[in-house]
């Protein structure tokens, strides 16, 4: 059934967003490809015209959704973060790893369709925006004494590229497989900074 009109007197941030949810929809219902702006737009109850006035073209829409997935990530490992002990930096790091496990769990089919081919243009930025807060954990860490290692950016990344490896390609199913999981990367990376893993309740 398609979807209601949208008033135009809507505030522009609301159709931008309307149209946002309606892509991201239909590109995981349908894909990238076999998603025309026309079916877009009739389930967001606009017009193509308003379309191109947010966005220039599909791709361009794909990209504001790998935004939006990238600040989501981020928001939800830094409201985890506040939760954990601010100068337990074996705790922190431990609560990213499980933070970062859990995102991309319950949010793969998005995160495939944001990051596929069509999407090959320079990550770094976004990247830096996911992994800051682990870069920040490691070398204020490593102040504190916590570890000790010879490159702050090279562990950040190993950690990272780890870590989102092991979510891809480990084929997980049922919560317990995932527990045991996050509970493995924490005591993996946690020793390979030559710290004492935390206690780890199963």
């Amino acid at each position: 059934m398609t979807a209601a009109k949208t008033p135009r007197t809507q505030p522009s941030e609301v159709r931008r967003r309307d149209l946002l949810e309606a892509a991201a929809t239909l590109f995981l219902q349908q894909g990238f490809e076999a998603t025309p702006v026309d079916e877009i737009v009739s389930r967001a109850g606009m017009s193509k015209g308003l379309f191109y006035h947010y966005f220039s073209s599909k791709q361009e829409i794909l990209a504001a959704l790998r935004e939006q997935f990238i600040q989501q990530f981020h928001d939800r490992v830094q409201g985890a973060l506040e939760q954990a002990p601010a100068e337990d930096w074996v705790q922190r790091l431990a609560c990213w790893i499980r933070a970062s496990v859990q995102a991309y769990r319950d949010t793969l089919e998005m995160h495939d369709l944001v990051f596929s081919d069509h999407m090959r243009s320079n990550y770094q930025g976004e990247r830096n925006t996911v992994t800051e807060p682990l870069h920040r954990i490691l070398s204020e860490g490593q102040k504190a004494g916590a570890w000790s290692v010879a490159d702050v950016d090279l562990t950040a990344w190993v950690i990272y590229q780890g870590m989102h490896g092991a979510v891809d390609n480990m084929g997980l199913e049922t919560a317990e497989q995932w527990a045991v999981m996050e509970n493995n990367l924490v005591t993996l990376f946690v020793s390979m900074l030559g710290a004492t893993p935390p206690h780890q309740n199963m």
